[in-house]
């Protein structure tokens, strides 16, 4: 499948598609025990095609792993009106017990 958009502006006040080290306006919440970090994860990017997004190698890893409710990532930015907007993730887990859920508020 071929996705062609124009131009977009990035809303998100957290480098997304290439996150810093200093994961500003990202959130973990819930599980005390989870943490979110920024990890180098190069050949899961290649083996998936997203290289050309993820140009830095590096991205948000959410580690529930020792944990035993569940645990959360929010990332911060308003919009700043009220048109219609787009959200895109690229999510990759491991485990059977894992779900997902997007959400805009």
């Amino acid at each position: 499948m071929l996705l062609s958009d124009v131009a977009r502006t990035n809303k998100v006040t957290v480098y997304n598609a290439n996150p810093d080290a200093s994961l500003t306006n990202a959130v973990k919440t819930g599980d005390a025990a989870a943490t979110l970090t920024r990890v180098l994860d190069t050949t899961a990017l290649a083996a998936a095609g997203l290289s050309a997004v993820a140009t830095s190698g590096y991205v948000f890893k959410l580690d529930n792993s020792a944990g035993s409710t569940t645990a959360i990532a929010t990332f911060n930015g308003l919009t700043g009106n009220t048109n219609p907007h787009t959200c895109s993730a690229w999510i990759r887990g491991t485990g059977a017990a894992g779900s997902l859920r997007l959400r805009l508020a």
